[in-house]
């Protein structure tokens, strides 16, 4: 038996243009020769995301559980090989859940927070601050942004955080690559990892998981820009294999 694990970092997935079918079809079809004949195929699927503010869930994880319900197979044939489908939030460390003993579970919560501060922003350098529309206000837009006041007005009294707040995810990209360190640590022979993201940050995290299998063509980056990436040859020179996955015309076909 194979089995794939599909590590998913959800907000960094377009899935208004790849459905998640189409992610786990090209997944397997660059796999191609290195799955066995008539060899079984188990693909566990953990979606990576700002699931928790502090230990409630958010709206955002709702979202998303409706998404993969509606898009994630239990079960599904692709050259002509049965694969079984298991997917889960990644609430835990990997290889940790709540039927570990009380001291092995590690629970991620807190995964997205509220921020105050504006965000930070410039003029791009070959931009003057100037604009043919009659009364265009971008000079009054540049002054308030750098100002962090929570309108245009030069004389405003109040900050920004008194009527404006953004949330930010934290621990994903740290949650993912250590996932992807302790997976890649414990795959068998005929095993094989997969990262889903647009993210440059996890990069390296791909890479030291490449070089903790030892394996070429073991771990797989699977994401959906087009262009030339920074790293990629060190990456595929490592063992890395990248996979650039087209779009769908709808999500979930």
């Amino acid at each position: 038996m194979h089995l794939l694990q599909l590590l998913i970092d959800h907000d960094n997935v377009p899935f208004q243009e790849v459905g998640l079918r189409h992610i786990f079809d090209a997944w397997l079809d660059s796999l191609g020769g290195a799955l066995r004949p008539a060899s079984g195929v188990v693909l566990r699927v953990r979606a990576y995301g700002g699931w928790f503010a502090g230990v409630a869930s958010t709206d955002a994880r709702f979202s998303a559980s409706e998404l993969y319900q509606e898009t994630c197979p239990s079960v599904f044939v692709r050259q002509q090989r049965v694969v079984r489908v298991t997917f889960e939030f990644a609430d835990y460390l990997a290889g940790y859940s709540p039927q570990d003993s009380a001291d092995q579970v590690i629970r991620i919560t807190h995964t997205v927070a509220a921020r105050g501060k504006s965000i930070l922003t410039s003029l791009r350098p070959r931009k003057s601050v100037s604009c043919v529309e009659v009364g265009c206000r971008l000079r009054e837009t540049v002054h308030w942004l750098k100002s962090r006041r929570a309108c245009a007005s030069p004389h405003c009294p109040y900050k920004f955080s008194d009527f404006f707040t953004r949330l930010d995810q934290k621990q994903v990209d740290v949650h993912l690559g250590v996932d992807a360190l302790l997976l890649a640590s414990r795959l068998g022979p005929t095993d094989y990892l997969g990262v889903v993201s647009d993210d440059l940050d996890l990069v390296p995290a791909v890479l030291a998981a490449t070089l903790q299998t030892g394996r070429q063509g073991a771990i797989f980056l699977l994401r959906f820009a087009s262009g030339s990436r920074n790293l990629d040859d060190l990456l595929v020179n490592c063992g890395t294999r990248i996979v650039d996955v087209a779009p769908t015309a709808l999500p979930g076909k």
